[in-house]
């Protein structure tokens, strides 16, 4: 009788498990990291998403492992773990570079403010002997007297039609005595750039307050030569500023020589102080029919 065969031992690792049958289940956690990783990809205010997109993921890859092959989807683990890395990754160290790298572009800076030096007018002298010679025709000259109110200072230009010169003095001083202002007559001219200067800073607070309530009255010493001189009213150097009495004749005045550089700064606490009767300390008193004296930044005609 033939021995009974040895039995055959198991295979090593225990009894095999039983294989599922039918459809396997995608894996809730491999799908949300899918989806959160294109979220996280393409909404930058989002882009954590991308941060749960790998951490689903690797849920997802270990719940499909446990799962004995019930559940599916290690593809859309694999995916939502690799877009979301990178998408992490690059938002990170975009907002790294935007915060450590300085801005190297940047709007230029305006210019640095050009300051002109001073102009100094050198004075000239003209023969005594003589009337000056008229200026050459200036397109704008006006032939008529022409009143501007500049703030709170009135500026008549006297023309050359009309009544005389008296006459024209005579009713301007009525003006003034009317609004209650201090009549100044101003010698000018229209080629005294000094003269020019004393106009362009007319419009300056400290000139402002300096001449509130002044009837500022400019004569042309080109056109009304012979009429200050039969007044008395110097002519020799401009600009000159001139207070006159009952017969038009001037009772105090200066010229711009009490000055340095004719600005609103240098100008304003001379004449303010001249319109008040206050201006006690001069460069020169105030004397009748002075021999013309020479002024930097003046004219003499």
């Amino acid at each position: 009788m033939a021995p009974n065969p040895p039995p055959i031992p198991p295979p090593l690792g225990g009894p095999s498990a039983p294989v599922p049958t039918g459809p396997k289940v995608t894996s809730a956690a491999a799908t949300a990291s899918l989806v959160l990783s294109l979220v996280g990809m393409f909404c930058p205010p989002l882009f954590i998403g991308g941060v749960a997109a790998v951490l689903l993921g690797v849920v997802a890859i270990f719940d499909i492992r446990s799962s004995q092959g019930t559940k599916s989807g290690g593809a859309l683990a694999g995916v939502g773990i690799a877009i979301g890395s990178i998408t992490t990754i690059g938002w990170v160290g975009l907002i790294v570079a935007m915060l450590v790298i300085p801005k190297t572009v940047s709007s230029p800076a305006p210019p640095p403010p050009v300051y002109l030096p001073p102009v100094t007018t050198m004075p000239y002298a003209a023969p005594t002997s003589a009337p000056p010679a008229p200026a050459a025709p200036q397109l704008s000259r006006d032939t008529k007297t022409i009143e501007t109110v500049v703030g709170k200072v009135t500026v008549v230009d006297v023309g050359i039609d009309g009544a005389s010169f008296e006459d024209e003095l005579r009713a301007q001083r009525a003006k003034a005595a009317e609004a209650k202002q201090t009549l100044v007559v101003m010698t000018s001219s229209t080629t005294c750039r000094p003269c020019l200067g004393v106009a362009a800073s007319l419009i300056d607070p400290k000139m402002q307050a300096a001449l509130a309530g002044v009837r500022l009255v400019r004569v042309d010493v080109h056109d009304f030569s012979d009429e200050l001189q039969d007044l008395g009213i110097p002519h020799d150097v401009i600009p000159g500023f001139f207070l006159l009495g009952a017969n038009l004749q001037p009772v105090d005045g200066i010229h711009g020589g009490e000055w340095d550089d004719d600005t609103a700064s240098n100008i304003a606490p001379v004449l303010g102080g001249f319109v008040r009767g206050k201006l006690t300390e001069r460069r020169q008193p105030w004397t009748r029919r002075r021999a013309p004296t020479a002024r930097p930044g003046g004219t003499m005609l």
